[in-house]
């Protein structure tokens, strides 16, 4: 009889053995046999960012630290770090840089942002406010205090914003970042 008896331990993998037997030495012990386990390895990936080390196949050990660093990405602002499965730890969720406990099992870690808004400012009309890139904001010019004057067109005065069409009273804008935009005015 052969009792063969293994602690159960989930981060371990068991190597396959092969146990002989000769048929001539019935009833004789053959001593000891020790089985060792290796530990298994689980995959990391990380979506828009980077993990340092940065393992090959992205396979790491349970208990393995990684220090992981969301990319910078053209008017997004990171907001935070999710976890897919639970199989680890994220030291801070909150923080561009942290670092990342791998568990038992394998992981994908996802930095999450949102849209980065703009700030419009509207000289002599309505329309100022925050805005994410690419919103089409309805701009409208104010009637002149001075009554010798009329509204003339619309300029964009500092940064990137387009008009539609520059020329009528109440058009639209588009935000592509930090902006002034300002209503000129003619002579009547």
């Amino acid at each position: 009889e052969l009792e063969i008896a293994a602690e159960d331990v989930a981060s371990y993998q068991y190597l396959i053995f092969d146990f002989y037997c000769l048929p001539n030495f019935k009833n004789t012990s053959i001593g000891e046999i020790e089985i060792y386990g290796t530990k298994t390895q689980f995959k990391v990936e990380v979506v828009n960012g980077t993990k340092t080390p940065d393992a090959t196949d992205s396979l790491y050990y349970p208990e393995d630290v990684i220090e992981i660093t969301a990319n910078d990405i053209a008017d997004k602002e990171f907001i935070g770090w999710t976890l897919e499965n639970e199989n680890g730890t994220i030291t801070s969720t909150t923080d561009k840089t942290t670092t990342f406990t791998v568990g038992i099992g394998n992981n994908t870690i996802t930095a999450n942002y949102r849209d980065v808004p703009y700030e419009l400012t509207v000289i002599n009309g309505t329309g100022s406010g925050r805005y994410v890139k690419g919103t089409e904001v309805t701009i409208e010019a104010n009637v002149s205090q001075d009554p010798e004057k009329v509204f003339d067109r619309w300029v964009v005065v500092e940064g990137d914003a387009t008009i539609t069409n520059p020329e009528s009273a109440t058009t639209t804008v588009t935000t592509n970042g930090v902006a002034t935009i300002e209503a000129t005015y003619k002579d009547r």
